[in-house]
C-alpha cells in the first residue's frame, strides 16, 4: 500500500511538471523568455521520474515521522527552507562564495533535482555535473521509498506481518 502512495503521489508530481512547463515558457517578463534546449531526451525523462519518486517518498517519509498535530512545524521547519535553498532561483555553483551554505544545501534532495533539470534544459548554465545528481536522485529515491513504505508500515502495525 505504501508504494502504491508513492506511484500515485509520483504521478501527481509529474502531471504537477508538466504543466508548469508551459507556464514558464509564456509567463515572462517582456524580453525574457528562457532560452531552453532539450541536450538529452532520456537524461530529462531519468531525472524527471527519479525527481518525482524522490518527492512522492520523502513526502511519505516526512508525514510518518511528524506527529499530526505538529505538520504546520514540518512546512516552517522542512519545506520552507527546502524550498528557498534548492537551487530553483540559481546554480547550485553561484553559492560558491559561501563555501558552508554550498556544501549545506547538499543535504537538500531538491537541490538535485533543479541541477538535473538546469543540466537538461539549459545546459548553457553552470551545474552540477552529471553523474552527482543523477546518483543522488536514483539512490535517494530508492533509500526514500524504502524507509517510507517500512516507516508507513510500522505505523500501521504492518510491519511485523511482513517479517513472519
Amino acid at each position: 500500500m505504501a508504494l502504491e502512495k508513492i506511484v500515485v503521489g509520483a504521478i501527481q508530481a509529474l502531471i504537477g511538471g508538466l504543466l508548469v512547463f508551459p507556464a514558464v515558457l509564456f509567463i515572462h517578463a517582456a524580453g525574457q523568455a528562457p532560452v531552453i534546449e532539450v541536450a538529452s531526451w532520456p537524461l530529462l525523462i531519468l531525472v524527471m521520474v527519479s525527481g518525482s519518486i524522490l518527492a512522492s517518498a520523502g513526502a511519505l517519509f516526512l508525514g510518518t515521522v511528524t506527529d499530526p498535530d505538529k505538520i504546520q512545524v514540518l512546512f516552517a521547519l522542512v519545506l520552507l527552507p527546502m524550498t528557498m535553498l534548492g537551487g530553483v532561483y540559481y546554480p547550485w555553483a553561484a553559492l560558491s562564495n559561501i563555501p558552508w551554505l554550498q556544501v549545506l544545501v547538499l543535504a537538500n534532495p531538491m537541490v538535485y533535482v533543479s541541477e538535473g533539470l538546469r543540466a537538461t534544459l539549459t545546459a548553457q548554465l553552470p551545474h552540477m555535473p552529471t553523474p552527482a545528481f543523477l546518483l543522488v536522485l536514483l539512490i535517494g529515491a530508492v533509500g526514500l521509498s524504502f524507509l517510507g513504505s517500512t516507516r508507513w508500515s510500522v505505523g500501521r502495525g504492518e510491519f511485523r506481518e511482513l517479517i513472519r
